[in-house]
């Protein structure tokens, strides 16, 4: 086997696949990329046995201006941490050259440095993932990326309710939805898509939907490709396909969880809204993180008071014309979708002091085909 391609090009892809080495493992053969080369085709990927990242890509790919690439047949398992550390060391616009003699050692160039690396039977190496072939939709990058940061934050990562550890999508013709719930709160989230026409419902786990958005980064992709399987989904993303595992479990009824909506409603700004809690982030630092929102005709007033270290109190100018109502928040719970509305106005929607609310945006989507995004939060209650 052997590549022979300039460093930025090799680093470039080993980039791509990184994250999904194993860092805690008994099985030794998941601390290495598989890396096969077949005709003009390189082959990369890594797995720790819960997300696979594959990369293919074409000669032509690694080619630059000056030099052209040197391919030969094989295959191997490579130490994944030593060799990219070794890559990422090389001069800026090195041609680098890794070849195998009989498949036990790895031998790499580069200009006057030579390095010698232990490689191991791709046998052992798991059976890599086929992307779903029934089941497909397409969705612009910029759509998915938005869905999936309105509602990742509400994933309940550690919950032995393995149903919760995931965020739910769900297929309906041309729309596609995301929902996610830690039982105090949820977040869902709708979409638009074209030629989807079948149903289907999946739990993607947390660390799968994280190392994708870090792949749309790598790759800017303007259409991700999902494929889905009674077991599988897999993203496909330019020349990269992350594939995972899904969660083998029954998500709540969550149309149940969703509030009517309410007559009682309070707009403001959520940079503003965030501003006001930042000041008191301070004093919202037990595990409750309680603060109180006063709605008032005209505004709202947050209060924050924990025993032995302060108190404090701001004050806000919000469109609120109805009763008086009290409700205290988790704090964290209400900046985390504050900061995903970034400078929208935002719509609350009240029953009282002790009933859900419902966060959501009011002005129109900034996203094309954004359809609705809803966000229920549970008070606390305090007596």
């Amino acid at each position: 086997m052997l590549i022979k391609a300039p460093k930025e090009k090799l680093l470039s892809v080993l980039n791509v696949i990184q994250n999904a080495v194993s860092t805690k493992t008994t099985m030794a053969i998941l601390n290495n990329f598989y890396i096969g080369i077949k005709g003009q085709t390189v082959h990369l990927a890594a797995t720790d046995l819960e997300i696979f990242v594959e990369a293919t890509f074409k000669a032509d790919a690694l080619k630059t201006d000056k030099e052209k690439p040197e391919l030969s047949d094989g295959e191997c398992a490579i130490p994944a941490k030593r060799f990219i550390e070794m890559v990422r060391e090389q001069d800026a616009g090195r041609l680098i050259e890794v070849k195998t003699d009989d498949g036990s050692r790895l031998n790499v160039k580069c200009g006057r440095s030579r390095f010698n690396l232990p490689c191991f039977s791709p046998k052992d190496y798991p059976e890599q993932l086929e992307f779903p072939k029934q089941k497909i939709i397409s969705v612009q990058s910029v759509l998915l990326r938005d869905m999936i940061e309105k509602t990742i934050f509400s994933v309940s990562v550690e919950d032995v309710r393995y149903a919760l550890n995931g965020v739910y999508f769900v297929v309906e013709k041309n729309t596609l939805k995301l929902v996610a719930t830690d039982s105090r709160r949820l977040a869902f989230v709708s979409g638009e898509i074209e030629g989807a026409k079948f149903s289907h419902t999946a739990i993607v786990p947390h660390k799968a939907l994280v190392e994708l958005l870090r792949l749309m980064d790598l790759m800017e992709a303007t259409e991700i490709k999902i494929g889905f399987s009674d077991n599988q989904v897999s993203f496909a993303v330019n020349e990269a396909i992350l594939s995972s595992r899904l969660i083998d479990s029954e998500f709540p009824n969550y149309e149940r969880v969703i509030p009517k909506e309410s007559q009682i409603t309070s707009k403001i700004k959520a940079r503003e809204l965030l501003g006001g809690l930042k000041q008191l982030q301070f004093l919202a630092q037990d595990k409750s993180s309680a603060v109180k929102f006063s709605f008032q005709k005209g505004g709202i007033n947050l209060m924050a008071s924990v025993a032995g270290v302060g108190q404090g109190e701001v004050e806000l100018d919000a469109d609120y014309t109805d009763k008086p109502i009290d409700i205290v928040f988790n704090l964290n719970y209400v900046m985390d979708f504050l900061k995903v509305a970034k400078d929208s106005e935002i719509r609350i929607e009240l029953v009282s002091g002790v009933s859900p609310v419902v966060f959501s945006p009011s002005d129109a989507p900034s996203v094309p085909n954004l359809k609705k995004y809803l966000y229920i939060v549970m008070p606390i209650r305090t007596e």
